[in-house]
């Protein structure tokens, strides 16, 4: 009887043991997980996105110009296009710092 409880004992601690391995295994795994997942994010949105969304911007930049010059050849009010223009602008320096300030904001 003093040797079943003596089995019992040790299996109850066997398996305790085993199970805070476990945990500690899978916070380290989903911490693993998090910062391999946030790197390749800021890779994709550093490499692709950004570029992208700032050639967009840079666009519709020439084009709220262009518009503007239109507008005001044929003696039209100007200032929404040039506006838009000065917002697009604005976008395109945030876009383009987006590295130094967007993570930071994030918190990654």
């Amino acid at each position: 009887m003093k040797n079943l409880k003596t089995t019992i004992a040790s299996a109850i601690l066997t398996a305790y043991s085993l199970m805070i391995t476990a945990s500690a295994d899978l916070e380290s795994g989903l911490s693993s997980a998090k910062t391999e997942a946030q790197s390749a994010i800021k890779t994709t949105v550093d490499t692709f996105i950004v570029p992208i969304a700032t050639g967009i911007a840079l666009v519709a930049f020439f084009i709220f110009i262009v518009t503007a010059v239109f507008k005001h050849r044929n003696g039209d009010d100007i200032k929404g296009s040039i506006m838009l223009a000065v917002v697009m602008l604005i976008l395109i320096a945030l876009l383009q710092a987006w590295s130094t300030w967007g993570w930071t904001l994030i918190g990654w």
